[in-house]
């Protein structure tokens, strides 16, 4: 009688995130927490162009509520991209909620610039700075088959 040759078992293997997928996502918590610093640094410079009249009345609370809202999109931004991390798909809902969010602030920024003819310049360049998180948004999404 031949003996039938010792067969291996192995556990299933949970799936692993692509290399670059992890990469972008770390990339996109490290380069939000630095949007956020920055902006609490132009929250900052809001606050004491308001206390010296250099704000006008009428534009005060709409940039606040501008400012809050960028602040918030990029914290959920990052924390979206944490749960990628641990592979929840959760975390891709919630990246790409803050991503549309932090795109749709952008663009009202831009309208912003473009109302002030002398810094039209910086809405060209906010209009370039939305193909990046276009572009991250569209690669996690294509490659989120790996996320439960």
């Amino acid at each position: 009688m031949a003996m039938e040759p010792h067969r291996r078992t192995f556990d299933p293997v949970t799936p692993q995130a692509p290399r670059l997928f992890t990469l972008l996502c770390v990339l996109t918590i490290v380069g939000n927490i630095f949007l956020i610093v920055i902006n609490l640094f132009k929250a900052g410079m809001l606050y004491t162009g308001i206390e010296s009249g250099g704000v006008g009345t009428g534009a005060i609370g709409p940039l606040q509520i501008l400012m809050l809202v960028v602040i918030l999109s990029c914290a959920g931004a990052a924390i979206g991209a944490a749960f990628m991390l641990l592979g929840r798909r959760l975390g891709l809902r919630i990246y790409a909620a803050s991503n549309i969010v932090h795109l749709l602030a952008t663009v009202c920024v831009m309208l912003l610039w473009l109302m002030t003819v002398y810094l039209s310049f910086m809405a060209v360049l906010l209009f370039f700075y939305c193909f990046i998180p276009v572009g991250f948004l569209v690669y996690f999404r294509r490659n989120s088959a790996w996320l439960n």
